[in-house]
């Protein structure tokens, strides 16, 4: 088993290397692959310890999810979107039918997929591409508003 302390080494070595263009490209593809992964892993387990188990999650999102050109690039070519969508999607499914207790079990990773949407809309070319050549991607998340319209608020 590889020791915290070659864990957190390896952690800072990623941090730096993503200063190079190409790498963090590379990278963000192989993140994006995983992503879901993590998501539904929590939505399995029906709380947010296992976002433990990825401290530094939130840190890769946002070195990859704030690069405007970058994030274009992965909306472009890796559905970024969709997937992201997909991953929220799965979460209220995974609380349609319930009381309302699972929400709080699953808020962190709710939260932080809703911040990652967040961060890839706040570049104005994301926007822009969306609503005129993906259409179907505002279908999809008019969908999911509809369908939360209808869920116990608690």
């Amino acid at each position: 088993m590889i020791s915290e302390e070659n864990v957190k080494m390896s952690h800072e070595l990623l941090l730096k290397l993503l200063a190079e263009p190409q790498f963090k490209y590379e990278f963000a593809k192989v993140f994006l692959s995983y992503y879901p992964t993590v998501v539904n892993e929590a939505v399995r387990e029906g709380n947010d310890i296992v976002l433990n188990k990825y401290p530094l999650l939130s840190t890769f999102s946002v070195q990859i999810f704030m690069v405007p050109t970058l994030t274009l690039c992965l909306v472009k070519e890796m559905n970024l979107l969709p997937m992201l969508l997909g991953c929220l999607q799965d979460i209220f499914v995974s609380y349609a039918g319930e009381d309302g207790l699972k929400w709080a079990d699953l808020y962190e990773t709710t939260l932080h997929v809703v911040e990652d949407i967040r961060f890839v809309m706040s570049h104005s070319l994301v926007p822009r591409y969306v609503t005129h050549d993906r259409r179907d991607i505002l279908r999809t998340w008019m969908k999911q508003l509809a369908f939360v319209q209808g869920m116990n608020p608690q």
